[in-house]
């Protein structure tokens, strides 16, 4: 993911941080329209895209090293069947893949295993688990 798009986050009023990774190099100034007070998060460093939206819209601004985006085992700062796969294999054993198991562990009980992988299939299939 590269943008955020107008109205990505519209009148989302309930959201009160949002993970952004540095991949995104543009965002839309109304994405976050409606969001009320919204704190923006970056784990790369400052001078991301984030940083300087925030500062432009007065929003709350943090670095967070080391935040592992829930979901996104690969890290490559996207949650799709690519941290599916990653997690699988790492699970299985035998295959040359780098899980990070913060990011892994879906159902926050502190440890990544089997029900993560069954709770994010899920989740990206939209059976809103």
């Amino acid at each position: 993911m590269t943008r955020l798009e107008t109205g990505t986050f519209y009148n989302c009023t309930n959201l009160e941080s949002l993970h952004i990774p540095s991949t995104v190099t543009n965002i839309d100034e109304s994405c976050v329209s409606g969001c009320g007070k919204l704190a923006l998060i970056c784990s790369d460093a400052t001078g991301c895209a984030a940083e300087s939206f925030a500062n432009v819209k007065g929003l709350t601004f943090t670095v967070c090293a080391g935040h592992a985006l829930t979901g996104d085992a690969n890290g490559d700062g996207e949650v799709d069947l690519r941290d599916v796969t990653a997690m699988r294999r790492d699970l299985a054993g035998g295959w040359d893949v780098t899980v990070d198991p913060r990011a892994a562990d879906v159902n926050g009980d502190g440890l990544f295993s089997l029900p993560d992988v069954t709770i994010l299939c899920r989740r990206l299939a939209g059976w809103g688990v």
